[in-house]
């Protein structure tokens, strides 16, 4: 069923049009990973329109069905397979034992439907030799053999040359060396000549595919954005001046992409031998949403990457640069179109790929010589010290031609030039390597300077100036609001390892990673006093959005510091300050009788704090340098009125009571106010307990219901024992004890259920002995309590267990003392194991129980009531 589904999604995918839904989908090679827009339709009622399009949907799905024939069936059916066949995690094999079983299985339904519809003909008593009736069966035959002719992959490599226009790869020879094998009849080692070759696919042939009437309607669409804005080759300079595209504007431009791939274990120790050297190309005529587009990128040419470093890139770009010299020619060249011959003219623009490789196929000497750029003869000494272009000496065509005249007479190159030989494609009429200005931006940033300048960034906020610690950074990542584009791309957590290790410039993300923390690193760790708000005061909304800030949280966490900023010069450096702390004054600041606070001098042990106003202004509330850690800092009664939310739980607080909805509604609002005067998501601890008391002290009625226990009870859950607060936890631990005895008493809580709850009872064992000493103050009022509080549940734990040895001691007390009947119980019960131990070499023999069996197996078997305070007696 899984295989049938797939296949009827691959062929409903691939009908020439579908109507679903009144979206009218057409295929196109090179559809944008975009919805498409649905057609304008007349305002009508709802129900009349939902009925109109099901109705057109109907009938469209009739007169396809109708007019489907076994040519477009079995057309569909190859391109199922060759999208199974596309799929990188299926092999060969597998393709083929699918393509046989969804051929069993097509042919056992219409075999099926065949015999139904016979059945059903001879029941009318309709004659079965008509004409119309045999051209049925006729079509019942040839359905079901939709595979025939693609069991195999010679058999599926042919269908798509002779029918779906596929460019078959060329082999194309380099050299030859000797490999080993062995002899069968003598089992002898024996050697081979072995051709050694690569795989060319023709960039002319791929074109005639390619350039459908779509594809040309786009190509001769294109327009500028103009001379203000760069969005591509058509907006530069370089463009404007071509040769070529002053005479021919719509003339093809080839983009040549390099990059080599390993297709084994990458930490196996076949890694060198079976890597490969992928080129491919793509044309820059089209939209960038089309580009963005893997079917819009094309292969170009597979070679081995070992082949690749002993025969160069001159061999193997050889073929490309004879087929782009063609379209470089006055007349052009024709191609073979779907709709019949068109003369194009065309050249190449642009050669990416990472550093290594284009300095290897521009003839360069590699990235680590002292002439290390590409576009200019900058040494490593040079770029330490200059950062303006025009200061560098640019190559250009005339002197990169003596240069390689030089560097023949060279063994490795001139080093006083970093030019080691010639590249192939300057022998192209309008591209060259020393006007060739792109870079690729996923090496050479991506994977090379973000993640190094990162890294550095980062272990000198945490490690040396110890502005956020790497548990905070990593909480932030994760909880962080990214858009939508970006989630499965969210950076991964980030170790103590990586960050240190300065040796290398890795990161451990991967390009897409990168991409997203290099754009949201300031919202995620802006609070924390590292960057200068002035190169953030001029991003608008517009601009985080179009950045990938879509949380309306650190969009206004960022307009609130940035509007701080320009409204304060001063920071103050105190231990509760951040830079958001400016907000607080920003509402003072930008009145107009707020007075200009002079700067004054600092010195590296006093911190810059601003300088006291010498007016008032009349307007101010007197709290515009509130830090917010203490409760006066909070009028909860403003707060509250000036919030439409919190009008209803001002009436509630003054009533003197509070339900469980309005105390949430109260959290909400006061949490929020503290982060818009604070400007940080983040408050400190300080700033939060100063909130929580400033609510208990100005409304009493929100403390716990038990008096004396004031937030000791989320403190104990939650705060785990560290040698400053044990003594904290203990006094927490006495003060709650009559609310614990209240719960416990209106509750009935298992032991499971007061250890989740009083989780401290886990990891500091003398709280059990504190209980029971608030508990029973004496021994003499503990064996008073035995009878009500123990003989009851030690005699129902007893009579459960319906032993033998405890059943016999139940007897002899039948009308004795209940008291001294359980406490034997409690003793037999303690003593003996609920398991056996197997001893090698004897029989079962009975194994003394241990305190925790013991206790453990009361926990286990007893009704916990009032009295389940008793069990804290047992210590872990």
């Amino acid at each position: 069923m899984v295989l049938m589904k797939a296949l009827c999604n691959s062929l409903k995918r691939f009908h020439p049009v579908i109507q679903d839904d009144n979206l009218h989908l057409e295929e196109n090679l090179l559809a944008p990973n975009e919805e498409m827009q649905d057609d304008v339709i007349e305002e009508q009622p709802y129900d009349n329109a939902v009925g109109d399009v099901e109705q057109q949907y109907v009938e469209a799905e009739q007169n396809y069905l109708k007019d489907l024939s076994e040519q477009q069936l079995q057309s569909q059916a190859a391109q199922f397979v060759m999208r199974m066949r596309g799929t990188a995690s299926v092999t060969t094999s597998a393709v083929t034992e699918m393509v046989n079983s969804a051929a069993m299985l097509f042919q056992d339904v219409v075999g099926s439907l065949q015999e139904s519809v016979s059945a059903v003909l001879e029941e009318e008593n309709i004659d079965m030799q008509s004409p119309s009736v045999q051209e049925l069966m006729t079509k019942f035959q040839s359905f079901s053999n939709l595979f025939d002719g693609l069991e195999t992959p010679f058999q599926q490599n042919k269908y798509m040359k002779e029918k779906m226009r596929m460019v078959s790869p060329t082999s194309i020879a380099l050299g030859t060396r000797y490999d080993q094998y062995v002899d069968k009849l003598t089992g002898a080692m024996r050697q081979k000549l072995v051709t050694e070759t690569f795989q060319y696919i023709s960039v002319l042939k791929t074109l005639e595919y390619v350039l459908t009437d779509d594809t040309l309607d786009l190509i001769t669409s294109e327009s500028s954005a103009g001379r203000e804005m760069l969005r591509g080759f058509v907006d530069s300079e370089q463009f404007l001046q071509h040769p070529l595209f002053k005479e021919y504007p719509t003339a093809l431009r080839i983009q040549l992409y390099y990059d080599d791939v390993e297709v084994t274990n990458p930490l196996g120790s076949k890694t060198t031998i079976h890597k490969l050297g992928l080129f491919y190309f793509s044309l820059d005529n089209l939209p960038r949403k089309y580009n963005s587009c893997v079917n819009a990128v094309h292969l170009l040419a597979v070679c081995h990457a070992i082949d690749l470093k002993r025969y160069g890139f001159c061999p193997i770009l050889r073929p490309f640069v004879d087929e782009i010299k063609q379209l470089e020619t006055d007349t052009g060249v024709e191609l073979q179109l779907m709709r019949g011959p068109r003369r194009f003219n065309g050249t190449l623009v642009s050669a990416v790929g990472d550093t290594l490789a284009m300095h290897e196929m521009f003839g360069l000497l590699s990235p680590s010589a002292n002439r290390l750029c590409r576009i200019c003869l900058a040494t490593r000494e040079d770029i330490q010290s200059i950062f303006s272009e025009d200061e560098f000496v640019m190559r250009d065509i005339e002197t990169h031609e003596l240069h390689i005249e030089e560097a023949e007479h060279m063994r490795n190159g001139n080093p006083n030039t970093g030019v080691k030989k010639a590249c192939i494609l300057n022998n192209l009429r309008y591209f060259h390597t020393t006007t060739n200005y792109n870079f690729d931006i996923m090496h050479d940033m991506l994977e090379g300077v973000c993640p190094f300048e990162v890294k550095l960034l980062l272990n000198y906020c945490i490690y040396v100036e110890h502005y956020i610690s790497l548990e905070e950074l990593n909480r932030r990542l994760k909880s962080f609001a990214y858009q939508l584009i970006d989630r499965k791309n969210k950076p991964s957590e980030l170790t103590r390892s990586v960050l240190t290790n300065l040796g290398d410039h890795k990161l451990k993300q991967r390009a897409s990673q990168m991409w997203c923390l290099v754009r949201m690193l300031p919202f995620l760790i802006g609070d924390k006093k590292i960057f200068d708000m002035d190169a953030m005061r001029t991003l608008t909304e517009a601009d985080l959005r179009e950045i990938g800030v879509t949380s309306f949280g650190v969009r206004r966490k960022l307009s609130m510091a940035t509007k701080a900023h320009q409204d304060v010069q001063v920071l103050s450096s105190s231990e509760e300050s951040t830079f958001s702390d400016l907000t607080s004054s920003s509402s003072a600041a930008s009145s107009p009788c707020a007075p200009t606070a002079p700067e004054q001098p600092s010195t590296p042990s006093t911190p810059l704090t601003p300088s006291t106003p010498s007016t008032s202004c009349p307007s101010s509330s007197g709290r515009s340098k509130l830090t917010f850690t203490k409760p006066d800092d909070f009028q909860l009664k403003e707060i509250l009125e000036g919030n439409q939310l919190g009008e209803g739980v001002l009436e509630e607080l003054e009533a003197g009571h509070l339900t469980i909805a309005s105390r949430k509604k109260l959290v909400q609002v006061l949490v929020a106010y503290l982060i818009e005067q604070v400007g940080s998501l983040y408050p400190t601890g300080p700033q939060k307990v100063a909130l929580a008391r400033a609510i208990v002290e100005q409304y009493p009625c929100t403390k716990d219901s038990m008096p004396g226990t004031e937030g000791y009870v989320e403190f104990l859950k939650y705060h785990p024992p560290v040698p400053e607060n044990k003594g904290v936890l203990k006094t927490y631990f006495k003060d709650t004890h009559k609310f614990r005895q209240k719960t416990f008493k209106s509750n009935l809580p298992s032991v499971t259920q007061i250890l989740n709850d009083w989780p401290r009872l886990r990891d500091m064992p003398e709280l059990i002995n504190v209980e029971f000493d608030l508990m029973f103050t004496t021994g003499s009022e503990f064996l008073s309590k035995w009878h009500h509080q123990f003989t009851t549940n030690i005699l129902h734990v007893a009579k459960r267990q319906n032993k033998a040895a405890l059943n016999d001691i139940i007897s002899r007390y039948v009308d004795g003392d209940d008291d001294l009947c359980s406490l034997e119980l409690l003793v037999t019960m303690l003593r003996t194991s609920n398991y056996r131990k197997n001893v090698k070499g004897k029989g079962a023999s009975t194994s003394s129980a241990s305190t925790i069996d013991a206790v453990s197996f009361l926990i286990q078997n007893t009704v916990v009531n009032k009295a389940s305070c008793t069990l804290y007696n047992y210590q872990v």
